[in-house]
């Protein structure tokens, strides 16, 4: 029964205080709380949260746990460290990582980039100081010294986290990270190489003490007369003699806007040459400094707000006026490598759900390898208008701004805007074409009706007598939240058998709504839609 002391801090000033206290905070921090979990390529991406003694705050993490993991099946694991501004959400919904790791049977670790809500004046000022930029180091100078403890946390604490709460096999680890985690990825390999025996790295910051990312973020954390060089990869190899596990793997895209000031990794590759440290350092022609690189490896007039190499082809982003919106339209478009001038492509539209815009698709989907494979072209819009001044538009999850539901909106004051029916079938086909070298013909065009049956797949099936050009394939996730209650596939498989319309209705075990089950089936789809452009 005394162990229940330890449910509560014990008190101050007691004899047993100092031990007690100690074993209290052990309790706690290794009690891990789980805040998600979702299946994800027949694994679990999960995100934890515990009470760290390193940062004295709370601390989340992602795991994702490949198929063949189990209480009898330990698991290699490998930690991913982000860049200036992530939080653990970056790599697990941006990456595509679960792919391959559920493929090669690795468990993925990836914790946030610095201490959260300390409070502490101005950690909020600054993309690269503060909050979401914790560089990896153990700070040394006030205010920060309490909580930013970062190189503590990824090294020792977390480690320790992951051995005792998960069936791995022990000892020896993976790391890898992007720009400021690459940093902290070759930087801690370097120093640590008993415990991460494989490191690699994107876009790597490697010399920070010499650039200004580096000499802003270590003279706020470590104080501008104290010695730099343990927390930089290059002044580690040269003035201490330390070397890699293994020869590292740094990839680095030569059109990144930040090569040349901030990352330079030209310096580790001098340095390791004069030491005879092999490394590898592979420049990747027309990549960016953005996640699409690490994924590798007026109404008519179209204003481009974003481009990325990725998979060989180009991650585009679009504005424009729209006549049916009538107000400014963002959409996303992938051209895969084979696209040109000369090489029309088929092109696959993809509508999304409730609360999107148009990034969540080109970041959380991974869509782009298979269409970068298959050779097609990916367009998806934003799921409504938006800022359009609506009173209440932005109120409520499912209706409005992200809710668009693409119908043609008739009642005030929604009808001047809401028109994404018509956006959808009859202004953004038409742009595509106007645009861009495609294969026409590959989709067909609709008309507006005013009854809610024209925008209701069962009613066009039941009362109108519609048809797919080719059965349908349909999956769903058979733990899905919404399911019963707004989705009701069996309706949808019932109208069908009634009418004699072909589907492929497949129920996927353990999925639930998240972008984690479209990824985990994207291949799939995109290769129905290949096929069946390919024979029209």
């Amino acid at each position: 029964m005394h162990w229940t002391v330890y449910l509560k801090p014990p008190t101050l000033g007691t004899r047993v205080h100092f031990n007690l206290q100690l074993v209290w905070i052990m309790i706690r921090t290794m009690a891990l709380k789980e805040i998600t979990s979702a299946k994800c390529f027949e694994g679990y991406q999960k995100v934890f949260e515990h009470d760290s003694i390193s940062t004295r705050c709370p601390m989340k993490f992602g795991v994702y746990l490949p198929p063949c993991y189990g209480p009898d099946k330990p698991c290699p694991v490998v930690f991913f460290l982000q860049g200036l501004t992530c939080t653990e959400q970056n790599f697990i919904i941006k990456s595509g990582a679960q792919r391959y790791a559920s493929q090669l049977g690795l468990i993925l670790v990836n914790p946030d980039t610095s201490p959260r809500g300390c409070n502490i004046p101005g950690e909020d000022d600054d993309f690269d100081f503060g909050t979401g930029a914790g560089f990896y180091v153990n700070a040394t100078q006030e205010p920060f010294n309490k909580n930013y403890h970062m190189y503590d946390y990824v090294t020792k604490e977390l480690p320790e986290l992951i051995e005792k709460n998960f069936n791995i096999i022990n000892g020896k680890y993976g790391l890898f990270g992007h720009s400021m985690g690459g940093h902290g990825a070759l930087m801690v390999g370097l120093r640590n190489p008993d415990r991460f025996i494989s490191v690699s790295a994107f876009s790597a910051m490697v010399n920070p003490s010499t650039v200004p990312w580096g000499i802003k973020a270590f003279t706020g954390y470590l104080g501008a007369d104290n010695d730099w060089s343990m927390y930089d990869t290059v002044e580690l190899i040269k003035k201490h003699g330390k070397r890699f596990a293994s020869p590292p793997l740094i990839d680095q895209g030569d059109e990144d806007e930040w090569l040349h000031k901030n990352l330079k990794p030209e310096l580790l590759a001098q340095v390791c040459a004069e030491v005879g440290q092999e490394i590898i350092l592979r420049y990747q022609k027309g990549y960016d400094h953005y996640y699409c690189f690490i994924t590798f490896h007026q109404s008519m007039a179209l204003k481009e707000v974003f481009s990325a190499r990725c998979f060989d082809g180009q991650q585009k982003v679009f504005q424009h006026e729209s006549l049916s919106t009538k107000c400014p339209m963002k959409f996303g478009i992938y051209l895969p490598p084979c696209y040109g001038l000369d090489k029309p492509c088929p092109v696959v539209f993809f509508l999304q759900g409730l609360t999107c815009s148009e990034q969540d698709f080109i970041i959380k989907s991974g869509a782009q390898r298979y269409a970068s494979q298959l050779g097609l072209i990916l367009v998806n819009p934003d799921t409504s208008p938006r800022s359009c001044n609506i009173p209440g538009e932005d109120d409520d999850f499912d209706l409005g701004s992200g809710a668009g539901f693409y119908v043609n909106a008739t009642q005030e004051p929604w009808r001047e805007n809401y028109n994404m029916y018509d956006y959808v079938v009859k202004e953004l086909p038409e742009l595509i074409e106007k645009n861009f070298n495609v294969i026409p013909e590959k989709f067909e065009y609709l008309g507006p009706e005013s009854d809610w049956s024209m925008y209701d797949t069962v009613e066009l099936i039941t009362k109108h007598g519609k048809r797919f050009a080719s059965p349908p394939l349909v999956d769903q996730g058979d733990v899905d939240e919404w399911m019963e209650t707004n989705l009701k596939p069996d309706h949808l498989a019932k109208a069908c058998a009634d009418a004699g319309q072909e589907i492929n209705l497949r129920y996927q075990k353990g999925y639930d709504h998240s972008y984690f089950f479209v990824s985990t089936f994207m291949e799939d789809h995109l290769k129905f839609h290949a096929e069946n452009l390919s024979k029209r």
